[in-house]
């Protein structure tokens, strides 16, 4: 983006199969953007570190106890920043 003005644009890495892309931010300070993921099935939470549209690593988070806590959580996690800090 140019302001306001579509520049240019790239496909980032396919996501894994029973997960869905729930935010993107700069987890790792790398000054890319990651991928946050939540698997609904399995109720598992992930970190894709990206190097800007290409897979470097992940990482899994906590199995969330019940389907319904994801929905609970994301509408007050605000996807930023570590530490709740926004650019």
């Amino acid at each position: 983006m140019n302001n306001n003005v579509f520049v240019s644009g790239a496909y980032g890495p396919t996501i894994a199969s029973g997960y869905q892309l729930q935010g993107t931010a700069d987890f790792n300070g790398d000054g890319n953007p990651d991928y946050l993921l939540f698997g609904p099935s399995p109720r598992q939470t992930a970190l894709w570190y990206l190097n800007n549209n290409i897979f470097l690593t992940g990482a899994y988070g906590p199995i969330l106890r019940s389907a319904g806590t994801w929905s609970r959580l994301n509408g007050h996690l605000a996807v930023g920043q570590p530490g709740g800090r926004r650019s």
